[in-house]
């Protein structure tokens, strides 16, 4: 039963607060949040001055300021809780659960907020937006075992007339993929776009899928459109632009790839924290690939420079030391490991626990294999892979490190190291372009003929694919 003061959202978990109308409103924001709407915090932020005793509004704005990924809006977060706490005193239990996680997460305490959210979810099945933010906050901690183990744990309760599924689909679809589970992930997949075609997660959970097998035509017919496709989405846009872009290197179409770079990955100099990270990955891919990218990454470290010291996702680091290094900005690079190194002394926060063991090597390795001295770095990576992905990511995302290894390895003319670390890529991925030109160039320098002509065969069949 419901009263002025609450109200239940489409999957009848109660709401503070909020009268019938601000429910509704609220059950239009949340599948906009879902599906990465670019309208969602505008509309967010009218119903929270509309609605001032609306808890799960205030909260729900809290958690869009924090997942933006930068310091700069975590005391406006803050001052979203306070006003929970003063406008709002009848919270019930899982409104104060609510503002003990993203209080956590405020503080930097991802685990805990992660902790918290699966006590939600525990009592609140069909809590979508606890579901998403736990799944959003294992992703960067790297922990898509415990992103499927939660999903699995309340599957029993949603189903296809439940409200959301195909975002709680694309949930356990993408956590699938991580795990190496592609049929399952595939089928998942393709059962939430049918559910929902505007779910992009699980557009991307698909997208995933085909990257890892290799399956390069497929991802680009997903992922082929117009330029304005996503105009009405949020920055996510730009890391979906990006997995277009991945597919056309892996294809060998260097100029395509420039141009959905510069159209439609980062067309705007944003300072949002995946569009550097897009950035600097792609950018990285094409040099390797023998592409004159030209004054790209100067413009990026521009943007980069004015992100020292905002450490909040280990992942976005190892990525702002690759720009500066392009850059030559070796003063701004020491500023951002010094700045690593007093944060190391912040142990209430997750990203201070990874400084030492691995971010600073990381980034050392990073720098050291951008500059002119180009040091040999496959040691200093090779004795990191082992807790990589606790820096967050995906697999197709951290692929950027492996790559590194092994141009690091051509650099200095190890030639047997880098057909080694090429030979199992060929296997899982046999039309990936840059593995088959990375691998001509090793077999060339080695005179291993009949090598030779079988990368070469590999990349006409590439090239001239369908």
């Amino acid at each position: 039963m419901t009263t002025a003061n609450m109200s239940v959202d489409i999957r009848n978990n109660p709401l503070t607060g909020a009268s019938g109308e601000q429910a509704e409103q609220y059950n239009s924001l949340l599948q906009d949040y879902v599906e990465y709407r670019a309208s969602t915090f505008k509309d967010l932020k009218h119903l929270c001055q509309q609605a001032p005793r609306f808890a799960m509004a205030q909260i729900f704005k809290a958690n869009l300021l924090l997942s933006m990924g930068t310091l700069s809006t975590v005391a406006d977060a803050k001052q979203c809780l306070l006003d929970v706490t003063n406008n709002t005193p009848d919270l019930s239990e899982t409104d104060k659960l609510h503002c003990d996680a993203t209080h956590a997460w405020s503080e930097g305490n991802t685990e805990l907020a992660v902790d918290i959210w699966e006590k939600i979810i525990s009592r609140s099945p069909h809590d979508l937006l606890a579901m998403k933010l736990h799944h959003f906050a294992l992703f960067w901690l790297g922990k898509p075992e415990r992103m499927l183990a939660v999903c699995q744990q309340v599957s029993s309760h949603w189903n296809q007339e439940t409200p959301g599924y195909a975002s709680f689909l694309g949930m356990v679809a993408f956590a699938e993929e991580e795990l190496g589970n592609y049929k399952k992930s595939e089928e998942l997949s393709r059962l939430a776009i049918e559910q929902n075609p505007e779910d992009l997660w699980a557009i991307h959970a698909l997208a995933h899928t085909f990257e890892m097998q290799g399956r390069v035509e497929e991802g680009i017919a997903l992922l082929s459109a117009p330029s304005n496709r996503y105009d009405d989405r949020n920055p996510f846009r730009g890391h979906m632009w990006w997995h277009l872009g991945m597919f056309l290197v892996e294809k060998g179409a260097f100029d395509h790839a420039l141009q959905v770079y510069d159209e439609s990955i980062y067309s705007d100099q944003s300072s949002f924290y995946l569009d550097l990270q897009n950035t600097a990955s792609i950018l990285a891919r094409l040099e390797m690939c023998g592409v004159d990218v030209g004054d790209r990454w100067h413009a990026l470290g521009e943007v980069v420079k004015t992100r020292q010291g905002d450490h909040v996702l280990a992942f976005t680091e190892p990525h702002h030391t690759l720009v500066l290094a392009k850059c030559g900005e070796t003063k701004e690079i020491a500023k951002q490991l010094t700045s690593l190194e007093k944060l190391a002394s912040k142990t209430d926060r997750s990203i201070a626990k990874l400084v030492k063991p691995l971010l600073l090597p990381l980034c050392e390795a990073i720098r050291d294999f951008s500059q002119p001295s180009d040091k040999y770095i496959s040691e200093q990576l090779a004795n990191l892979y082992s807790k990589l992905s606790d820096i967050g990511g995906s697999h197709a995302q951290r692929d950027l490190f492996s790559l590194v290894e092994i141009q690091s390895a051509i650099n200095h003319h190890d030639y047997v190291a880098a057909k080694e670390l090429l030979t199992p890529r060929l296997e899982s991925r046999p039309n990936s372009a840059i593995n088959w030109q990375q691998y001509l160039k090793v077999c060339t320098v080695l005179e291993e003929v009949t090598e030779v002509e079988k990368a070469q065969a590999a990349l006409n069949r590439i090239a001239y694919a369908a």
